[in-house]
């Protein structure tokens, strides 16, 4: 049968076009050959990206949406072979980015190789790692340099190997860190002499930062694991604190490794709730602790950081130091199984961090009008707004203003210790600290009863007897949802709790989470310790029925390439494989669209922005590129990528006879539960109720579709009585995925997408576009009155698109095009 795509032209487009490829099946015979093919294919058709041209710097468009479909690639094929070792648990495909620059100094990913053993982890063979932000661009190798080995091609910092999901290995779980600022602020007073006016107030920052931070893998499994494994991991920081004349004031780089041997069966799984602690392995323990920068004082006149000492710098003015601080935070952790020289989990993390604004964060929440009721709130002390509203340095800041009041008692209080010390040069009793510098800076006698008939001295040089401090806490937390998906930080932020958190609180212990499950950890059923939630627990949009634990994950193995497995497949999303089911989570019940994407951006962890990837200039949320109902094309896409199937002899996804799709229906396999914990197989017949619901139902979905046609093969999984809706599953209680998604896997094998068009007006007049099928000849043909038709030329689609370009008709005529799938 001849299948035709017809498009009419008079002075606008009409129709869009989608993407289909097609090449036959291909080969297992070579890995990398397999992988390359299909993450080429995937990448083209949802991210119009090229597997050999990812650029990566100074624009980075290796987004968890396109590691997502590399992730995909790697998975099916190891749905197709146990590689390596022939016993539980088989290790896992291994494929490294190759890095190439060109000649503007653009980084991209230039293709991929085949990872078979160790060496890129040993002492000796491991390739360099390159940090592309300091001055490592010309480790990259120049485009059109031939590729090399895994020793000898370079890595970037921060971007992972792309690992098959395979059952039964430990894996990385999370990185915690709190970083803690302490800044506080002395003032000396001076007079010239003994009884004469102060001629100078002196200001003396001092500053200390401090690191602590660590590490989690976890054995999300029952089991022990049975092998020899090597654990290596490796953090890397670097602080940096600028001023707001841009002069680098700190950049201090400090690097922590960790190598342990763990012997086969050594390493216990993950038995119950309440036995955690021991699946967990923790390289620094509950937590590593280092100083970027121990207690010093600034310099405003070398602008630089000194030695602590009590030693004022002599000034004339009230100057405000600006300080922005960043935390570069780089991670890598690598398990090595020893028995094999196998690589089975490969981390390379790296964020450049947040730019925190000190200055600013230490005023955060203070009321800076000079109120003396919030003297005592400790940002009322770091206020930088100068009384009357000046802006010269003449003028004291408020918050200094408010530290001198607060120690002359003009709130009839002791300054609150929690954001005040007492100076070690003002003595060591507050009270009699306080009344003494009241006598000095003012001639005022005591305020507090014990030092009423005290005698007090001047001084021609004292001090504040309180200095205001604030510490500020930047909490990082990098966690995994599912234990399978940790390798982008987009898939390892908590976006509802802000993992680069700043704020004044100190977690208890600063590491607390660590060795525990996760606070994002929710998979079917939710987080068994904790009622925190993103999702409802049984969100069948988002998490696979039944899948409560990593052993429930039921991957297949050593099978022929098919579409009947595809629906167990890991997606590279939190809890599911890949998504064959018609409930979208954009339309969950209860939630509007919008509240619901935010809902899978949330759980995802994926707060990643792309910009222009729709064509159009604008930034779009790249979670929105991994929704799950975007695996309806991706199933399409592969289906001529997987089958045999001829499809020049497939049926067309738009028939419309009942007839047709119940004799299409006849002898699909189904699945029912009578009961919760049985689940049967019934063959379908075509003379079934069942089969003609399903038939009338497929029919209603087209009519729901824009222009009430299927664009693509794979938008029949938004029938939802072939899935959720299945008239063979009891909706009273929850069925495995498998019994959800057993009719789609089935009917893509035996449909084929029709031929779409758009036309887009150019200098030379019109370029209609077609999708299709690589590998397969198409006809253009043209008419003026829909009967007679002109064969204009024949084409063969290259990455599932043709062109045709034709000129204007006359002004009123009209013209239409259609494509045909030729025999």
């Amino acid at each position: 049968m001849i299948r035709q795509c017809l498009i009419r032209l008079t002075w606008c487009v009409l129709l869009c076009a989608g993407l289909k490829t097609w090449a036959g099946p291909i080969s297992l015979d070579n890995p990398l050959s397999f992988f390359t093919n299909v993450s080429a294919r995937l990448l083209q058709s949802q991210l119009n990206l090229d597997v050999n041209h990812i650029l990566v710097y100074p624009t980075d468009q290796y987004t968890p949406a396109a590691h997502r479909l590399l992730q995909v690639a790697a998975n099916l094929y190891d749905a197709t072979t146990n590689r390596a070792v022939s016993a539980y648990p088989f290790c896992p495909s291994v494929f490294r980015p190759v890095f190439r620059r060109d000649t503007t100094g653009n980084v991209f990913i230039a293709g991929y190789l085949d990872v078979e053993d160790d060496s890129m982890v040993q002492a000796g063979t491991a390739p360099a790692m390159v940090d592309l932000a300091s001055g490592g661009l010309a480790l990259i190798p120049p485009t059109g340099t031939p590729i090399g080995t895994i020793s000898t091609e370079p890595m970037v910092r921060g971007f992972p190997l792309v690992i098959g999901a395979k059952k039964g290995f430990p894996n990385f779980n999370e990185f915690a860190m709190q970083t803690y600022l302490h800044v506080t602020r002395l003032l000396e007073f001076r007079r010239d002499n003994i009884n004469g006016p102060l001629t100078r107030t002196n200001q003396l920052y001092v500053a200390t930062i401090t690191n602590t931070f660590g590490l989690e893998a976890w054995n999300s499994y029952q089991n022990p694991y049975p092998r020899n494994l090597q654990l290596i991991a490796a953090v890397d920081m670097t602080a940096v604190l600028t001023n707001e004349l841009g002069t680098v004031l700190l950049s201090n780089q400090v690097s922590q490794d960790a190598f342990t041997n763990l012997p086969a069966n050594r390493w216990p799984g993950w038995t119950n709730v309440g036995q955690v602690q021991s699946a967990f392995m923790l390289p620094w323990g509950q937590g590593q602790g280092f100083f970027f920068l121990t207690a010093v004082n600034y310099s405003d006149q070398q602008q630089a950081f000194i030695p602590l000492t009590h030693t004022f710098e002599q000034q004339t003015n009230f100057y405000l130091p600006r300080w922005w601080f960043t935390l570069k935070t780089g991670v890598r952790f690598v398990l090595v199984d020893t028995d094999f020289h196998r690589i089975v989990d490969y981390v390379n993390l790296e964020d450049n961090g947040q730019t925190v604004d000190l200055t600013a964060t230490l005023v955060n929440g203070a009321d800076c009008s000079g109120n003396l009721a919030t003297l005592s709130d400790p940002g009322a002390q770091w206020c930088t707004n100068r009384q009357w509203g000046a802006n010269g340095t003449d003028v004291p800041t408020q918050g200094l203003l408010n530290q001198i009041a607060i120690c002359l008692a003009l709130n009839g209080q002791l300054p609150p210790m929690s954001s005040m010390t007492l100076d070690p040069y003002a003595g060591l009793d507050g009270e009699t600290a306080v009344d003494s510098f009241r006598y000095n800076l003012e001639g005022w006698g005591p305020v507090y009863p014990k030092d009423q008939g005290k005698t007090f001295y001047r001084s021609n040089v004292f001090y504040v007897p309180f200095d205001p401090y604030r510490p500020i806490f930047i909490h990082t937390s990098w966690q995994a949802n599912d234990p399978l998906v940790h390798y982008t930080i987009g898939d390892l932020m908590d976006l509802i709790d802000a993992t680069n958190q700043v704020n004044f609180v100190s977690e208890n212990p600063p590491l607390g989470n660590l060795g525990q499950i996760n606070n994002r950890y929710e998979p079917w059923g939710g987080n068994p310790v904790t009622t925190k939630a993103v999702l409802p627990p049984f969100e069948i949009s988002a998490k696979d029925p039944l899948i409560t634990r990593s052993d429930n994950w039921d991957f297949p193995a050593t099978d022929p390439l098919s579409l009947e497995w595809l629906g167990r497949v890991h997606r590279g999303t939190p809890w599911q494989t890949i998504f064959l089911k018609s409930k979208n989570i954009l339309q969950r019940t209860g939630t509007i669209p919008a509240a619901s994407f935010f809902a899978w951006e949330l759980w995802t962890g994926n707060g990643v922005w792309d910009f222009n990837l729709d064509g159009g200039g604008n930034w779009v949320p790249d979670a929105y590129l991994t929704l799950p109902t975007n695996d309806w094309r991706l199933a399409s896409l592969l289906m001529p990528l997987l089958g045999t199937n001829d499809l020049r002899a497939l049926p067309s996804v738009n028939q419309s006879q009942v007839t047709a799709w119940t004799g299409l229906l006849n002898e699909l396999v189904a699945f029912t539960n009578p009961t919760p914990s049985e689940l049967d197989s019934v063959i379908i017949s075509s003379n079934s109720a069942q089969a003609a619901l399903l038939a009338n139902a497929i029919n209603a979905e087209r009519a729901l579709q824009p222009g009430q046609v299927f664009r693509d093969a794979g938008d029949i999984i938004a029938t939802p009585e072939l899935s959720v809706a299945s008239p063979w599953l009891n909706s009273a209680s929850t069925a495995p995925d498998a019994a959800y998604e057993v009719l789609p896997s089935q009917l893509l094998w035996l449909l084929r997408s029709d031929s779409t068009g758009s036309i887009n007006a150019n200098p030379s007049g019109f370029q209609v576009q077609f999708t299709g099928y690589d590998g397969l000849a198409y006809s253009v043909e043209t008419s003026t009155n829909l009967t007679d038709w002109v064969t204009v030329e024949t084409a063969f689609p290259t990455n599932g698109v043709f062109n045709f370009q034709d000129n204007p008709p006359a002004i009123g005529a009209s013209r239409f095009y259609r494509s045909m799938l030729l025999p």
